[in-house]
C-alpha cells in the first residue's frame, strides 16, 4: 500500500539498467551520489553483446563485441542478461503490420512512408523487450519498495525518491511537470507498476489496432499506456537526468 511520504526513509530499491552500455562511468557516479549512498540498492542489467547503440529493423549494426567485464566490475549487478545480437534477430517475432489496421494510423501522417515508421516501431518494441528481460531478472519483486528503470546513458541530475504514486517520471525540462508526454529514459515506481511499464511492448500491437495511437512516438505511447493501465502518475521536478 502506498504511503503519503517517505522522502527521507531508506528504501529497498532495484535499479534495472538497460540498453547499450555507453557512458556508464558517469551513470554510475550519479547513481552512487543519488541512490547507492542513501538506499539499499540492488542493480540488474539487461544489455546486448555488440557495440551498437541502436536496435531496429535496418540491420546496419557494428557487430564488434562489447567488453562488459568493466561494467560488471563497476556495478556489481545482482543479475545480468546479455542478449546475443545475432540470435535476437534470428528469433525476432514478425514486425507489426502497419498496413493492416482498422483505424487510420497517425504514424503515417508524419512518416515519409510506412516502412520508415516500421523502423521506429520495431526499435521501440526492441527497447521494451530489453526492459522486460531486465525486470524478469528480479526473482522476488515484492522484496523491493521501489523499482527503477534507467538507460545506461541517462545520467541522473537529481533524484529524491518518493512513493506517493504508482509510478514517477522525470521532468523533461526543468519545472515542466504538466507534461504533454512522459520521458521513456527512466522511471521508478511500485514493483507492480514497473512490471506493467516494462511490459508495454507486449501491448503495442493491440494499442495500434484498437486505440489509434501513434506507436512510433515512444513518449506519447508511454503516456497513453500508463493511463490506460490506471496507474497514478507523478512527474517530479526532483527527478531529472542529463542525456
Amino acid at each position: 500500500m502506498l504511503t503519503q511520504n517517505l522522502l527521507i526513509t531508506k528504501m529497498k530499491l532495484a535499479i534495472i539498467l538497460t540498453g547499450h552500455a555507453r557512458n556508464y562511468q558517469q551513470t554510475y557516479q550519479a547513481i552512487k551520489h543519488w541512490l547507492l549512498d542513501h538506499h539499499d540498492v540492488d542493480i540488474y542489467i539487461s544489455t546486448w553483446s555488440v557495440d551498437s547503440p541502436g536496435r531496429g529493423s535496418c540491420g546496419n549494426f557494428d557487430l564488434t563485441p562489447v567488453d562488459l567485464e568493466p561494467v560488471k566490475s563497476l556495478f556489481q549487478p545482482r543479475a545480468m542478461w546479455v542478449e546475443d545480437h545475432v540470435q535476437h534477430y534470428a528469433n525476432k517475432v514478425p514486425p507489426i503490420d502497419l498496413n493492416n489496421s482498422p483505424v487510420v494510423p497517425e504514424i503515417i501522417s508524419f512518416a515519409e512512408s510506412v516502412e520508415w515508421g516500421s523502423f521506429w516501431v520495431e526499435r521501440i518494441r526492441d527497447m521494451y523487450a530489453t526492459m522486460k528481460r531486465g525486470y524478469n531478472l528480479i526473482e522476488n519483486p515484492a522484496e523491493y519498495d521501489l523499482v527503477m528503470r534507467l538507460r545506461f546513458d541517462a545520467v541522473l541530475k537529481r533524484c529524491t525518491l518518493k512513493n506517493t504514486h504508482d509510478i514517477v517520471f522525470p521532468v523533461i525540462r526543468d519545472g515542466e511537470v504538466d507534461a504533454e508526454y512522459y520521458s521513456d529514459w527512466t522511471a521508478y515506481g511500485t514493483p507492480e507498476a514497473m512490471r506493467k511499464y516494462c511490459t508495454l511492448g507486449d501491448h503495442m500491437e493491440s494499442i495500434y489496432r484498437n486505440d489509434n495511437i501513434n506507436i512510433g512516438h515512444a513518449d506519447k505511447l508511454l503516456k497513453h499506456y500508463v493511463h490506460k493501465e490506471n496507474l497514478s502518475v507523478l512527474v517530479d521536478n526532483d527527478y531529472a537526468y542529463y542525456h
